[in-house]
């Protein structure tokens, strides 16, 4: 089954693309260029825009594993519902501020609960359509890779730069944004499967309402 199109899948992603993009130029342009940090648009502050946005994201990815759920049976199902509590206990602790740092005891917290939901949704994935199957991939490679980004200071020392320094600041723009990109892939493939699956279910009731009629013989 097509899931929510082609078309329309595609269009999501330039939009996704789009948003990254205007979220990194933004906060690159104000703290490098006008030299102001902790505005609204600043990536690395708590409550602003960017917070905002990768709340949503995640409300959004959870209530696509929530839709996939509800199409499905079985372990399948069990994993969808799973994957729902963990993408809103994510949401939560975006909320309150409780990132995947190794330097406290809550972000381990974190980092296990990130792990966990990267084998839920591989467990979803196993089932899923082709498109919904790539983006999660691609999504877990992503995510994989802003943790990366996280830990470069640990690394390397020429990575541990003040806040206003050039690569500190393309840091933070490396990570915030490979973080937004691969939850909201991971919000685009749960609605497209659960799309795909609602189109499945629908289909068999589409042709038996397209029985064939009597004929007109029989009729008479």
């Amino acid at each position: 089954m097509a899931g929510s199109g082609r078309l329309a899948f595609w269009r999501a992603l330039l939009v996704i693309a789009a948003l990254v993009a205007a979220q990194s130029v933004v906060h690159l342009i104000v703290v490098l260029h006008f030299h102001r940090m902790g505005t609204f648009v600043d990536l690395d502050r708590s409550n602003g825009l960017p917070d905002i946005v990768s709340e949503v994201v995640l409300a959004l990815a959870a209530i696509g594993a929530s839709a996939v759920a509800t199409r499905e049976r079985g372990f399948q199902r069990i994993a969808a519902m799973l994957l729902t509590a963990a993408l809103t206990v994510l949401m939560l602790a975006d909320v309150f501020h409780d990132g995947a740092h190794p330097s406290s005891a809550k972000g381990w917290y974190v980092i296990t609960l990130v792990a966990l939901t990267g084998g839920l949704l591989g467990a979803v994935a196993f089932a899923a359509g082709t498109r919904a199957r790539a983006a999660l991939a691609v999504a877990l490679l992503v995510l994989a890779s802003s943790f990366f980004v996280t830990g470069l200071d640990r690394l390397d020392h020429r990575f541990e730069r003040a806040r206003g320094e050039t690569t500190a600041e393309y840091e933070i723009v490396a990570k915030e944004g490979l973080e937004l990109l691969g939850w909201a892939l991971v919000a685009l493939a749960l609605w497209e499967e659960a799309v795909r699956r609602r189109a499945l279910v629908a289909a068999p009731r589409a042709r038996a309402s397209r029985g064939p009629a009597p004929s007109r013989r029989r009729a008479a």
